[in-house]
């Protein structure tokens, strides 16, 4: 998963902590990255470029323990994005979901 493109790339991490409170501020302050990486549930209320989220897709999909942003998760990863979604696991009801190589 070498992306020879994004050497030296300014690429904003964008979490459910700080990071995200921060990266806002930053974009209110003509900062402007190449891309935009969420983790989990930040490709709901940001536009990223890609999305990692190590948990499996059935933590989502099939089971009720990722509270309030369940909701929102499971139509991220049911339709299908412009943008690739990391995970641990694929499954065929995410059309844009490809698993991370944890190999690599």
């Amino acid at each position: 998963m070498k992306h020879p493109h994004l050497k030296g790339a300014k690429v904003a991490l964008v979490a459910m902590g700080r990071s995200h409170l921060n990266y806002s501020m930053s974009l209110c302050n003509s900062f402007e990255y190449d891309e935009v990486w969420g983790i989990n549930a930040m490709a709901i209320p940001f536009k990223v470029d890609r999305l990692f989220m190590m948990d499996p897709v059935t933590r989502f999909l099939d089971m009720e323990v990722t509270g309030k942003m369940t909701g929102g998760m499971r139509k991220i990863l049911t339709e299908k994005q412009p943008y690739p979604i990391y995970s641990s696991t694929t499954d065929e009801r995410c059309p844009s979901v490809e698993q991370y190589p944890l190999e690599e």
